[in-house]
């Protein structure tokens, strides 16, 4: 499936198989960001979703695209428009930020009667008046968020909505997934040169491997050891 969109706004849909085109929506603005966004089942009281986009509009609107049921559905609008926006921990949630600070949009269980989507939204995190934020990158346990910006990245805690730690990192605007380990990619995503990228090793293996290939000291059961 291959998405396009029109100069009159027009968002087409075209199978790559059969060739075949439509219009799946019109937007009320230029779509200048597009994400990914996972598939979901459905479980008890949640909406099940097929793989999609997460898409922005200058309008301000964020919408995403379904492949499966082959619709569009605005989720929510951004304050004037999102500067960064990203998958949410669960199937159907999308993060953003916009000149408010970070909001998320939860996913509702379908109305009763139309079997209509509609999303909550939260902030969570009012907007400091530092460098915007331009990527998001939310942790698979939906309980912290990395924020990257051009002059650092940050941790987010969603349950207490405060900023619990931060470094400097310059040009690394862009994260990738949180891996099964719970490490991310920060990268510069318009850096003119040579791929450069650095690893958050949030994950336990992956912290250890980093510790030990740099100091021969260790902690276990308390007790501070010197690995030989």
């Amino acid at each position: 499936m291959i998405y396009t969109l029109r100069l009159v706004g027009a968002i087409v849909e075209t199978r790559i198989v059969r060739g075949e085109a439509r219009v799946l929506a019109r937007t009320d603005g230029y779509v200048y960001d597009v994400r990914p966004s996972l598939a979901g089942a459905g479980v008890t009281g949640r909406p099940a979703f097929g793989p999609g986009l997460w898409i922005a509009v200058s309008s301000g609107a964020i919408a995403r695209i379904d492949e499966l049921s082959g619709s569009a559905q605005v989720a929510g609008y951004a304050t004037p428009r999102a500067a960064a926006l990203a998958d949410g921990a669960r199937p159907g949630d999308v993060a953003y930020a916009d000149a408010g600070g970070i909001v998320l949009l939860r996913a509702q269980p379908p109305e009763p009667e139309t079997g209509r989507i509609t999303w909550r939204s939260e902030r969570m995190l009012e907007a400091t008046g530092e460098s915007p934020w331009e990527d998001l990158s939310m942790a698979p346990d939906g309980a912290s968020m990395l924020l990257a910006s051009a002059d650092r990245l940050a941790s987010l805690d969603l349950s207490r909505h405060e900023i619990v730690g931060w470094m400097n990192v310059e040009g690394k605007t862009r994260l990738s997934r949180w891996d099964d380990d719970g490490s991310v990619l920060a990268w510069s995503f318009d850096r003119v040169g040579g791929a450069e990228g650095q690893v958050i090793p949030r994950g336990v293996s992956l912290a250890k491997l980093v510790a030990t290939s740099i100091s021969n000291l260790g902690a276990e059961k308390g007790k501070l050891l010197i690995h030989r």
